[in-house]
């Protein structure tokens, strides 16, 4: 198994269809973004540009509650 797919797999079942939501709609968006893991996170990348889309605590750890994009310079939590 792939590090993506264990990252994905860590999600709690019920953000999951959050997180494939937000990744779903990056790609349709930009069908040309490339993603990958960047410091543990799924981060899609166009050209010179990237964001971060992480379902975690800070400590790394899968969250029960928490999804964060990397908007800004600090992440911020979006449920």
């Amino acid at each position: 198994m792939d590090r993506m797919q264990e990252y994905i797999d860590a999600i709690p079942p019920r953000h999951r269809p959050l997180f494939a939501r937000v990744s779903g709609l990056i790609l349709k968006e930009f069908p040309q973004a490339n993603v990958a893991l960047l410091y543990e996170i799924p981060t899609s990348r166009v050209e010179k540009r990237r964001l971060p889309i992480a379902a975690h605590t800070r400590a790394g750890r899968p969250a029960d509650d928490s999804l964060y994009t990397g908007a800004g310079r600090q992440s911020q939590p979006h449920f």
